[in-house]
C-alpha cells in the first residue's frame, strides 16, 4: 500500500523519531489492515518495516479474522462483528495485546498515525491529504461517484477518529489523485458535454495507490524493482509518462 510514503512525511517532517503507521482499506462487509513501522530516512531507501497484515471478512455477522505477524506467524479466529467500528476495535485490542507477538505495540498510544485508501477523490481531491472536517464533507461530495466504495471508507475513518480521537493524525490517499494530471483530451468521453458539467461524467483512473511507484520506477529508468501489476503495468506505465513527462 502506498500509503506509507503520504502519512509518514506529512507526520513525521518535524520529527526523525520512527512512527507505527495503521493502515486500512475499509470495505461494506471486509476491512483489510498493515501495521508499518517506518520514519524518514526508511522512506527515503524504501526499507520500511512490515508489522503484521491481516484482514477482516464477513462484517456483519460472524465474521473470520485472519493476522499474520512480521514472523510469519498467522492466526486465524471468528467473532461476531456487526460493522466497522467493532472490526476495528478488535484489531487493534489484538494488536496491544500479547497474542500479537508485536513488542512495538503494548497500547493504542504506540500507534502514531492512521492511513486510509480511499477510492474516489473526484476532482476535489488531486493529492494525498491529512483529514480534517473538511476533507470528510469532501469525501461525502464524492459519494455519487463511488456509492459501494467511499461511503464505507469514510466510515472506516470515521471509526479510527472516534477510537483515537483527533489528536491521532490520519492521512486519506485516493485511487483517482495520481491520474488528475491527464489531459482533458483524454479524461472527457465522446458524449454530450454537458454530462461531464452536470453530473461530472469523465474518465477519472483507478489503482492509482498501484500504478504510482511502478511509474515512477519506469520513469527513473529501474525495471519496476521486477514488479508486475495486473493493471496492464508497462501500458499504464508509457501513456502516464507521455502525459505527465518524465516526472512522476
Amino acid at each position: 500500500m502506498n500509503f506509507i510514503v503520504t502519512v509518514a512525511c506529512l507526520l513525521s517532517a518535524e520529527s526523525k523519531e520512527p512512527i507505527n503507521v495503521f493502515v486500512i482499506n475499509a470495505g461494506s462487509s471486509s476491512l483489510k489492515f498493515q501495521v508499518i513501522d517506518t520514519d524518514l530516512k526508511r522512506i527515503r531507501h524504501d526499507s520500511d518495516e512490515l508489522l503484521c497484515r491481516g484482514q477482516v471478512e464477513r462484517i456483519g455477522g460472524e465474521a473470520i479474522i485472519t493476522v499474520q505477524n512480521r514472523k510469519g506467524i498467522r492466526q486465524k479466529l471468528t467473532a461476531p462483528i456487526r460493522d466497522a467500528s467493532a472490526a476495528l476495535d478488535l484489531v487493534l485490542r489484538w494488536l496491544a495485546s500479547d497474542r500479537s507477538g508485536i513488542d512495538e505495540i503494548r497500547s493504542l498510544g504506540d500507534i502514531h498515525a492512521a492511513g486510509h485508501r480511499v477510492v474516489h477523490g473526484g476532482e476535489l481531491f488531486k493529492e494525498s491529504v491529512l483529514i480534517s472536517d473538511d476533507v470528510l464533507k469532501g469525501i461525502e461530495e464524492c459519494f455519487d461517484l463511488a456509492p459501494l466504495h467511499d461511503p464505507n471508507n469514510l466510515k472506516g475513518i470515521r471509526a479510527l477518529r472516534e477510537i483515537f480521537g483527533q489528536a491521532t493524525p490520519q492521512a486519506a490517499v485516493f485511487d483517482t489523485a495520481f491520474h488528475t494530471s491527464i489531459p482533458a483530451c483524454a479524461y472527457l468521453y465522446a458524449v454530450p458535454y454537458h454530462l461531464y458539467r452536470r453530473h461530472r461524467i469523465r474518465r477519472y483512473g483507478f489503482h492509482g495507490t498501484s500504478h504510482r511507484p511502478i511509474v515512477t520506477a519506469y520513469c527513473m529508468g529501474s525495471p519496476a524493482n521486477k514488479r508486475t501489476s495486473s493493471h496492464s503495468t508497462w501500458a499504464t506505465a508509457a501513456r502516464q509518462r507521455q502525459f505527465v513527462g518524465d516526472s512522476p
